[in-house]
């Protein structure tokens, strides 16, 4: 990787202790060694979700549920419906020809789970009809940074989404998972360039998992 001038100005000509820091920060850019973390909980597809036993119309639907402090959730939503997009479009047919509904903001709260699942059905089903839901909930999107012992300096991004296949007549869930993927390790900084990617590969895991029982 070539050093760029802003890292060779201060190497060359800073004072001793900036020359220090700029190579002590360096050298540890360039031995991170970054590597993916996915853990999944909860309940998977009994078939595949395109496959022959799935007949009829899917849709898909998908919202955000930042926490509190969030930071910047506009740009985060951006990055996310970028990934999302992308990711359906290389999917089978009845992932890349299904009509995507954005549903904003939503509650997810244990309370209002099957208040939700209900609201999502009914805004799909009024005028598409389909058979399937497909309802991706994004929690976290973004990148992480943890500094102190025994680590020192670890981070990279994180994308938490919850994944649902409802029936669209009942609102039964066929599948209901909770998908955390994190990229990074220590000595690992990175910004948010990269977050519509990290979205398709956190769905990448998610869908696959949803279907990795399936016959």
């Amino acid at each position: 990787m070539p050093l760029s001038a802003p890292i060779l100005y201060p190497l060359q000509r800073g004072p001793e202790w900036l020359r220090l820091a700029c190579a002590v920060v360096l050298l540890l850019a360039l031995g991170a060694c970054a590597s993916t973390q996915v853990s999944t909980q909860g309940r998977t597809l009994a078939h595949s979700l395109c496959g022959p036993a799935a007949a009829g119309t899917t849709v898909v639907l998908w919202g955000t549920h930042w926490r509190a402090d969030q930071k910047e959730p506009a740009a985060r939503t951006a990055a996310a419906q970028r990934g999302i997009s992308d990711f359906l479009a290389r999917q089978p047919d009845c992932l890349s020809s299904a009509p995507v509904v954005a549903l904003g903001a939503v509650d997810e709260r244990p309370a209002n789970a099957s208040l939700w699942s209900a609201a999502i059905v009914a805004t799909a089903s009024a005028a598409l009809r389909p058979e399937r839901l497909v309802a991706i909930t994004v929690h976290e999107l973004g990148p992480r940074l943890q500094i102190g012992l025994p680590m020192g300096v670890e981070g990279g991004t994180e994308v938490v989404i919850d994944l649902r296949v409802l029936d669209a007549n009942t609102a039964d869930p066929l599948a209901d998972l909770h998908t955390r993927w994190r990229h990074g390790g220590p000595f690992v900084i990175k910004g948010v360039a990269t977050l519509s990617q990290d979205m398709q590969s956190a769905l990448a895991e998610a869908f696959g998992r949803a279907s990795a029982t399936a016959h």
